[in-house]
C-alpha cells in the first residue's frame, strides 16, 4: 500500500489557506447565480459567465507571467488581495442593485455592469492566485521535503478544491435562504475581507518559515539558450503587446510537455460537465432537482476518488501512465453520453430544428437573450419565445424505467458522473509533468497560458452553444464535446510516444523524466536541465 505522508507545518498552513480561499471562491460562484438570476434571470447569468471567461482568456497569459517576475511572497499577496477585494466590492454592488427601485434605472445599470466587472476581475485574480498555491509554491516546498511526496501534494489539493464544491453549495443556500439575497451579500462582504486577512497572515508565515520561496532557480546554460529568444521577448519592456503575446505563447510551445498540456486544454471544449449547460438540459427534459443533485455531488465524489486513486497508481506505475488510464476511462464513459442521443426520450431532432430555422428567428431570439429585465412573474412568459419551455418534473427514483422515456437523459448524467474519475486521474498526472518539467522562472508563464488557451475553447464553446441553442440540436454539441476529448486523447498518445522516442536517445536530458520508475525522487528532477515543456490544468 502507498505510504500516507502528515504534512509539514508549512504544508498545513498552506493547505488551511488554499481551504480558506476555495471554499470563498465556490460560496462567491454559486451565490452570485441565484443573485443575478433574482435580479434579471438566466440571461444575465450567462452574460456575466460570458463575460468572465473572456476575461481570463485575455489576462490569465499576462497574470501568470507577471507573477514569474515578481518575488513569489509579494506576487502571491497581491492576486490574493485583488481577489478578495474584488469579490467584496462586487457584493457590495448588487446589495445596492437589490436597495434600489425602478426610478433609479441609470444607478441600478451602472452598479450592475460594475459588480460583473470586478466579479471578472476576481476571477483572474482567483486563477492566479490558484496558480501561484498548486503550480508553484507546491512544487518547491516538495522539493525541500526531499521525498518523492508531490503526487500526495497535488492530490491533497485536488481533495480540498473538490470538498469545497460540495460543502460551499450547501453554505450557500442556507446563506441565501435564511436571510435574503441583500443580507447575503454583505455577509459576502465581510467574509471575503476577514478571510484575506486570515489567508495573508497564514501565507506569510509559509514563506518566512520555507526559505526557498524566497529564490528562483535559474536554469543551466543549455537551457538558458534554448529559451533565450523566448525570454527576451517575454522581459522586453520595449515590446508591443502583439511581440509579448508572441514571446509568452512561444514560450508554451516549447515545452517538451506541450503536447499533453495542449490536449488537456482541448477538453475546456465541452458541455459534459456539471456546469449550467448540462444542469439546463437535464431540467429541460423534466429530470427534478432532487436528482440532478445527486448526480453532481457523486460526480464530486468520484472526483475526490480519482484523486486518490492517482495518487495510489502514480506511485506504483509513474505519472504518465496514470495519466493514460484516466484519459481511457473518460473515454469510456463518455462515450455512454453519445449513446444517449440515439436512445428512447431523447430530444435530438437536427432535421425537424433546421426545417423550422430561420434567420430572423434566430437573430430575434439572441437579441432577446441580451435583455437585462428585473425578475418578475411574468418573466416566463417573456422567455418562452426564446428558449424551450421546461416540462414538469416527471421522473423519481421510484417509477424510474430503463427503457422509458428517461433512458436517454439518465444514461448522459451516468456518463457524466463515471468521467470524473478518469478526468481527475489524467488532469493530476498532466499537471504533475508540467510541474516536473517546466523550468521554473518559465512556471507561472505557462501555467498562464495554459490557462488562456483553456479559456479560449470555453468561450468557443458558448459560441457554439449560442448558434445552436435549441433542446434538438443538444445531441451534436454532446458528440462535439466527445470528439474533442478524443483529440486532446491523440495529443497525449503523441505526447508519450515522443518521451517513448527521447529515452532511445543517450544521454538526452529528458531521457531520465520521460520514463522515470515511481521511486525516483521526483523533487530532484525539477533540478535537471530541461530544454522545452508545457502546461495545462483541469477541466
Amino acid at each position: 500500500m502507498a505510504p500516507i505522508y502528515r504534512p509539514s507545518r508549512p504544508f498545513q498552513f498552506l493547505y488551511l489557506s488554499y481551504i480558506i480561499s476555495c471554499i470563498g471562491d465556490r460560496l462567491w460562484t454559486f451565490a452570485i447565480i441565484f443573485v443575478l438570476q433574482h435580479l434579471g434571470g438566466m440571461r444575465l447569468v450567462g452574460i456575466n459567465q460570458l463575460i468572465e471567461s473572456i476575461s481570463a482568456m485575455v489576462l490569465a497569459s499576462y497574470v501568470g507571467n507577471w507573477l514569474d517576475r515578481k518575488d513569489r511572497r509579494n506576487g502571491t499577496l497581491t492576486v490574493l488581495a485583488v481577489n478578495n477585494i474584488s469579490v467584496a466590492i462586487s457584493a457590495a454592488l448588487l446589495a445596492v442593485c437589490l436597495s434600489l427601485d425602478d426610478s433609479n434605472r441609470l444607478a441600478y445599470s451602472s452598479c450592475l455592469a460594475l459588480s460583473i466587472v470586478f466579479c471578472a476581475l476576481s476571477k483572474c485574480a482567483s486563477e492566479g492566485e490558484k496558480m501561484a498555491f498548486t503550480k508553484d509554491w507546491i512544487v518547491v516546498m516538495a522539493k525541500v521535503e526531499g521525498s518523492n511526496t508531490l503526487s500526495s501534494h497535488n492530490a491533497t489539493m485536488t481533495t480540498i478544491d473538490q470538498l469545497s464544491s460540495v460543502i460551499a453549495p450547501l453554505l450557500t443556500g442556507y446563506i441565501l435562504q435564511y436571510s435574503g439575497h441583500r443580507t447575503a451579500c454583505f455577509v459576502f462582504v465581510i467574509w471575503n475581507l476577514l478571510s484575506w486577512l486570515i489567508e495573508r497572515a497564514f501565507l506569510v508565515r509559509v514563506y518566512n518559515t520555507v526559505e526557498e520561496l524566497g529564490i528562483r532557480e535559474k536554469g543551466s546554460e543549455a537551457k538558458k539558450e534554448l529559451h533565450a529568444e523566448s525570454n527576451s521577448l517575454k522581459d522586453s519592456k520595449n515590446s508591443g503587446c502583439f511581440g509579448t503575446v508572441c514571446g509568452l505563447f512561444r514560450t508554451y510551445f516549447h515545452q517538451t510537455v506541450f503536447p499533453a498540456a495542449f490536449g488537456l486544454a482541448l477538453l475546456y471544449m465541452t458541455v459534459l460537465g456539471f456546469d449550467g449547460l448540462a444542469i439546463s438540459h437535464g431540467k429541460a427534459q423534466g429530470v427534478p432537482e432532487n436528482i440532478l443533485g445527486v448526480f453532481r455531488s457523486a460526480g464530486s465524489v468520484l472526483g475526490i476518488l480519482g484523486a486518490f486513486s492517482y495518487q495510489i497508481t502514480e506511485q506504483r506505475l509513474g505519472a504518465k501512465k496514470t495519466g493514460f488510464i484516466g484519459l481511457i476511462l473518460q473515454q469510456m464513459f463518455l462515450w455512454l453520453c453519445v449513446l444517449s442521443v440515439f436512445l428512447p426520450g431523447s430530444p435530438f431532432d437536427p432535421i425537424g430544428y433546421f426545417n423550422e430555422w430561420t434567420f430572423e428567428s434566430w437573430l430575434a431570439q439572441f437579441r432577446s437573450s441580451l435583455y437585462i429585465l428585473p425578475q418578475d412573474d411574468n418573466i416566463q412568459a417573456s422567455l418562452n419565445g426564446t428558449v424551450l419551455a421546461v416540462p414538469p418534473a416527471r421522473s423519481s427514483w421510484a417509477d424510474f424505467d430503463i427503457t422509458g422515456d428517461m433512458a436517454s437523459i439518465f444514461l448522459f448524467f451516468c456518463g457524466i458522473t463515471f468521467a470524473r474519475l478518469g478526468l481527475w486521474m489524467a488532469d493530476l498526472s498532466i499537471t504533475q509533468l508540467m510541474q516536473e518539467s517546466i523550468p521554473e522562472e518559465e512556471r507561472n508563464t505557462v501555467f498562464g497560458v495554459q490557462n488562456a488557451l483553456s479559456q479560449f475553447f470555453s468561450v468557443l464553446k458558448d459560441v457554439v452553444v449560442i448558434l445552436l441553442p435549441d433542446e434538438r440540436t443538444f445531441g451534436f454539441l454532446i458528440i462535439m464535446s466527445v470528439f474533442f476529448v478524443g483529440m486532446g486523447f491523440l495529443n497525449y498518445c503523441y505526447y508519450m510516444t515522443k518521451s517513448r522516442r527521447l529515452t532511445r536517445i543517450s544521454g538526452h536530458p529528458l531521457a531520465s523524466i520521460a520514463d522515470s520508475p515511481p521511486e525516483t525522487d521526483r523533487t530532484e528532477l525539477v533540478t535537471l536541465p530541461l530544454p522545452t515543456d508545457a502546461l495545462l490544468a483541469g477541466a
